[in-house]
This record gives structure tokens, C-alpha cells and sequence, in this order.
């Protein structure tokens, strides 16, 4: 370009600025003079309609156990032996103290508790004033201790009997105030007072819970939101309970339109979902499977060898192919979601290169085949584990750890032998506890105060790989006897910290369960085993619309 263009060009350019300066200049001059400025009309915006409101009304329809009267025919909540039950009692009758959806302690029947400093081992816990019976009178101490001591009476007989481990005694200091004794100072002794408190002398379903009994029989219970329950009334009506002689039934139930609400262990729940008219969600339960070590073998009391087997089991594999994605894997006996669960002290992933460099530092070597000796022994483990019906699962997983283990060249003989929930004399309890077996695929479900003295104490009931180690016992020992929340849970963080360091037995994953129901039941969040329903004054069915005024501006 020439020069002289540029310079006509640039003389453009100051000509069309000079120009637009003085349009700005003349329009600020004309609004300043005689003739106003139009005012903008007022914006409106086009009505806005408000999130749904909940509303009282619906029922709930759930399956309820077949026979819930037999050898509980005045409807004990004590006496319960299924999930289920546990849950239709916990709607009509409530603890001193709850248990959230982290495995912590919160108040129920019990307004707040504090530890007395005037005696050893005991709480002082005051009452809610406003909690009532469902017959008006009002809830005192001697509620209390009554039902502490039916809870005596009946003692393992009862799902609670537990509960009478940690309590030494109930004393009432007012109709309001209780001192109650404890077999040491520890917070986690509180998880002791979660049983049902029942009234002397009263109907049956009476209780103090969110929900009061309108009708009772054999086939059918329905209850009633309760208007007088010291916290807010729930939202749904109704929660009816009809027989169902199983799962199964229920859930056909459920796909016949006849139940809505529908809770399951079963791994082919997904099937029951459906965009926009059912849901299918998945729960933490507190069944943590885990492979036992038997200490008394000298190939696996080594904590090496040990975190070489963690190391070589493809954990995810097993969960979505065994499990169909309905476990969580943890390291430790905490399950993911505990509020004492330490996220850091996740350590063993899938790694077959750590596997084999910890054999090797051991002294094993690759021979023939791949398969794994030390010296000219190959090495093979017996592998015990339970065969019964309701879990084929676990065979199946124990045939993939097997697979997984001959991988890195560990021969896996599998044992598997009867058992069925709650058999005390089954053959797989008298072959764990006899010890001829390696290492043995087991269930555990965990008590939700997390106390572990009988998985990994060595007199612990539970220890059937006979692991013993002072150092964690006294840390076991700092959990039981923490004062407080946070104390406790930093013992627990110890604790964990140094179980991933010894590995007394390999936690595998943690179970989940699922609860199908109708999609026009909302407010669902937060729900966990054992009590799925806790959280039911949330849950709604029905809503009204609120229309918003139009905004100016």
C-alpha cells in the first residue's frame, strides 16, 4: 500500500470518530433539554411456578413377614428376627438413641446425654419432655427401666440381647433424668441403648414413634402418620404391611402393582427399574465379606505373604461380575460410608508386579507353568468357604479368587460346605472352627458401633484365623474406650492405619442391598440397612403448586 493511501485511509478514520463524538455530544444535550426521555416500560416476567410443595396423603404398601405373630403374639418389638420387622416396629416404637445413615449416634426418645463425673462408667441422659405415648401419657423413667428389664428377661432370646453386654444398670434420678451404668466409659457403650422401649401393661403397637397402628391382623397391619409425634408428622398417611410368604412374592407383588415399596438382597433387582414409573436403589448394609488367614499355618501367619494375596485379587472384577455391581470394596472392617471410615488408609488395588515382588522377597519363584514354588514345593492353599442356596454367590466369588490366585501361581483347592443364616452347628461353622483350611472366604455382618473385639481379639468369637497382635488389640481397646466423637473416630483412624500394616484378614468388600419402589414416592435420599425406613418423615407422595407474583424491574 502506498503512503498516501495509508494517510487517506487514516484521515477516514478521524473524520467517522469526530462524527460519532459529536452525535454522543448532541444526545446528551437533547436529554438534558425540554423534551424528556421516555421511561422504559417495566418488564415483566412470565409466572414462574415454584417447586412442588409436599402434602400429607398416600400409602406406602410394603410386604410384611409371613406369620409375624408366631412366637411374638403380642407383637413384642423385641422379638423380631428379620430386617423387615425391624422395620415396622421402628416406625411405631423408638429408642433412647438412633443410629443415622453414617453409623452415628443421635438423639431419639433421648433429648441429649453427657457423661457423669461424679461415677465411673456412667451417663446421665435426659428425656424428651414433649415425647408422648400413642395412648397421650407422657414418656418418663420408668418407661425406661421397664423395658431394660423385659430386655433382661428375655436376653439372647431377644434381637437386642446384645445391648445387655455393655449396660450394668438403669438408676432414675427424676421422671425425667436416668443415671445409667456402663461396662466402661467408652461412647461406643451408647450403641447399647438403640432397643425398642415399650410401655407396661399397654395394646399392642403402642409406641411413641411417627407412626401409631390403625389396624392389626395377620395377613395385613396399617398404620397412621402420628399427629402428636414429638417430631413433625410425616408426610405419607398411610404405611400398610400385607403378608408375603417371600422376597420372591414380594417382588412379584411389586411388579403386579399391588405393593410399591419392596426391599431386597437380590442381585437382579435392575430389571424391576423403569424410567418414570419405578426406581431400583442401591443401600449399605453391614455385611462385609471378607478371605480369613489361618494364623496357625505357617505359609500364611506372614503379614508379606498376606499383602501379596490382597494384592493379586481383582476385587473390581468379582463386584461386577459376581456381585453386578452391588458391593463396595474397603480395606478395612469399616464400611465406606461410616462416619469413623478412614478414606486414606485404602491401600490394596490390583497389582500383580507388587504380587509377585512380594513373593519373591519371601523366596517363592516362578517354575513351570507359571506356578509358584518355594523350593521344590508348589504352593496350594485350601480355600474354605459356604454352599447353601442363598449363597451361590459366594462360590462363585471363591471360584474368581481361585482363578485370580492360580494367575499368579498359587494352586487353590475349594472346600465348600453347608450353612444357612443363624446356623449355629452348620458343617462350614465346624470346619472353620476345626482349622483345616488356608484361608476361607466368610460373611460378616458387623455391629453398627463397629466394635471389632471379636473379629481380631484372640480370644475374639469370631477369630477363627486365631490372629493375635497386642498392638492392635490395645488400639481395639482406645476405640472402645474413646469418651468422645472425636476421639473416637482418631482411634478408629489409628486403628485402621495400622490393621492395612498387619492385615489380620482381608476385607473384600462391603454388600449392598436395594429397595424398589413407586417413582411418585419422593424425598427418598439418604436410606441404609438395617432400619431403610428411619428417614420416612422426608418421603412424600403427594404436592401442591405455588404460583410466584410476576417481578418487575
Amino acid at each position: 500500500m502506498k503512503n498516501s493511501d495509508k494517510c487517506k485511509k487514516g484521515s477516514r478514520l478521524i473524520s467517522l470518530l469526530a462524527f460519532f463524538m459529536a452525535a454522543v455530544i448532541c444526545f446528551t444535550a437533547c436529554s438534558g433539554g425540554g423534551r424528556p426521555v421516555e421511561t422504559p416500560e417495566p418488564v415483566t416476567t412470565p409466572e414462574a411456578t415454584a417447586a412442588p410443595v409436599p402434602v400429607q396423603g398416600g400409602a406406602l404398601r410394603c410386604p410384611m413377614p409371613e406369620n409375624l405373630h408366631i412366637n411374638n403374639e403380642e407383637y413384642n418389638p423385641m422379638l423380631i428376627y428379620t430386617e423387615e420387622a425391624l422395620q415396622l416396629f421402628s416406625l411405631v416404637y423408638e429408642p433412647l438413641i438412633n443410629i443415622d445413615e453414617t453409623n452415628m449416634l443421635i438423639p431419639a426418645l433421648a433429648a441429649n446425654w453427657a457423661p457423669d463425673d461424679s461415677f465411673q462408667n456412667a451417663w446421665i441422659i435426659n428425656l424428651r419432655k414433649n415425647a408422648r405415648w400413642h395412648t397421650g401419657e407422657t414418656v418418663n423413667a420408668d418407661d425406661i427401666v421397664y423395658s431394660y428389664e423385659t430386655l433382661r428377661t428375655l436376653g439372647a432370646e431377644s434381637y437386642y440381647g446384645s445391648c445387655l453386654n455393655d449396660i450394668v444398670s438403669i438408676e432414675i434420678i427424676d421422671s425425667n433424668t436416668l443415671r445409667i451404668f456402663m461396662q466402661n466409659s467408652g461412647l461406643m457403650a451408647l450403641y447399647s441403648l438403640t432397643f425398642p422401649i415399650i410401655k407396661k401393661d399397654a395394646p399392642i403397637f403402642t409406641g411413641t414413634g411417627a407412626y401409631r397402628a390403625v389396624t392389626v391382623t395377620d395377613d395385613k397391619i396399617v398404620l397412621t402418620g402420628n399427629p402428636d409425634w414429638w417430631d413433625r408428622s410425616p408426610y405419607i398417611r398411610y404405611i400398610e404391611f400385607y403378608a408375603r410368604s417371600s422376597n420372591d412374592m414380594a417382588l412379584a407383588s411389586f411388579n403386579a402393582g399391588q405393593l410399591n415399596f419392596v426391599s431386597t438382597a437380590k442381585l437382579a433387582v435392575g430389571q424391576y427399574s423403569e424410567a418414570g414409573v419405578t426406581v431400583v436403589k442401591d443401600i449399605m448394609t453391614q455385611n462385609m465379606e471378607t478371605l480369613l488367614f489361618n494364623s496357625k499355618h505357617q505359609i500364611t501367619k506372614n503379614a508379606d505373604f498376606r499383602k501379596a494375596i490382597a494384592h493379586a485379587l481383582d476385587r473390581s472384577t468379582i463386584i461386577t461380575n459376581v456381585y453386578m455391581n452391588r458391593a463396595r470394596k474397603s480395606d478395612t472392617p469399616f464400611p465406606p460410608d461410616s462416619w469413623l471410615y478412614d478414606s486414606n488408609a485404602a491401600l490394596y488395588d490390583y497389582n500383580t508386579q507388587i504380587s509377585e515382588s512380594l513373593f519373591d522377597s519371601l523366596g517363592y519363584k516362578k517354575g513351570a507353568g507359571g506356578k509358584l514354588f518355594r523350593g521344590r514345593q508348589h504352593i496350594t492353599l485350601k480355600l474354605l468357604t459356604s454352599g447353601t442356596t442363598e449363597n451361590v454367590t459366594r462360590i462363585d466369588a471363591a471360584e474368581r479368587i481361585a482363578a485370580q490366585l492360580d494367575a499368579v501361581g498359587i494352586g487353590v483347592e475349594i472346600i465348600t460346605a453347608e450353612h444357612s443364616y443363624g446356623e449355629d452347628g452348620s458343617e462350614f461353622l465346624n470346619l472353620l472352627k476345626a482349622g483345616d483350611w488356608d484361608i476361607a472366604l466368610v460373611g460378616f455382618n458387623l455391629s453398627q458401633s463397629n466394635r471389632l473385639n471379636k473379629y481380631i481379639d484372640s480370644d475374639g468369637t469370631n477369630n477363627f484365623g486365631s490372629f493375635s497382635d497386642r498392638e492392635i488389640e490395645e488400639l481395639i481397646k482406645n476405640m472402645n474406650e474413646a469418651p468422645d466423637e472425636e476421639t473416637l473416630r482418631n482411634a478408629s483412624y489409628a486403628l485402621q492405619q495400622k490393621f492395612i500394616e498387619k492385615l489380620p484378614f482381608i476385607v473384600l468388600y462391603f454388600r449392598l442391598n436395594s429397595v424398589v419402589y413407586d417413582a411418585d414416592i419422593k424425598g427418598i435420599t439418604d436410606m441404609r440397612e438395617p432400619n431403610i425406613v428411619r428417614n420416612v418423615k422426608q418421603w412424600y407422595m403427594n404436592t401442591e403448586q405455588t404460583t410466584e407474583k410476576p417481578t418487575e424491574g
